[in-house]
């Protein structure tokens, strides 16, 4: 399927954070960890952290025809489809949760932080991207 994920400016975007991450962490730091990329769209983050660098990566996605994609792209990986507006939970923890990009698409984005926040374990780490607003107003803007 195609969707906004493959313009030219999400490949960018992705890899200059998938090099941030390397350079922060050096790639074997994921090997055989935990991960969990949250409102993956495509999942092409995960996958390159499981084909290059050995994570063990779960996805989840909002949208059932993006689900498909990345389970036809990550053969055998977790792939939960949610709702990331309402309460979620996996029954699962992570030792990395990437949260990218996904704040700014929800209504209701404190729960769905507080859900992946519940997701680590103490001294595991989410890294957290999203949009905000350069303002001494206190404002929110959808």
């Amino acid at each position: 399927m195609n969707s906004s994920h493959d313009l030219d400016h999400y490949i960018n975007w992705r890899k200059s954070r998938i090099n941030k991450l390397e350079q922060i962490f050096g790639k074997e730091y994921f090997r055989n960890r935990k991960i969990l990329e949250v409102g993956a769209g495509n999942g092409l983050i995960g996958k390159f952290m499981h084909d290059n660098w050995g994570a063990d990566v779960s996805f989840t996605e909002g949208r059932s025809e993006l689900v498909q994609t990345i389970q036809f792209n990550n053969p055998g990986a977790s792939v939960f489809q949610i709702d990331h507006d309402k309460p979620w939970n996996l029954d699962k923890r992570f030792d990395f949760i990437i949260h990218w990009g996904l704040l700014y698409h929800l209504d209701n984005w404190q729960q769905d932080l507080a859900c992946a926040v519940q997701h680590l374990d103490l001294g595991s780490i989410l890294t957290l991207e999203s949009e905000i607003l350069d303002s001494f107003e206190d404002e929110e803007v959808k």
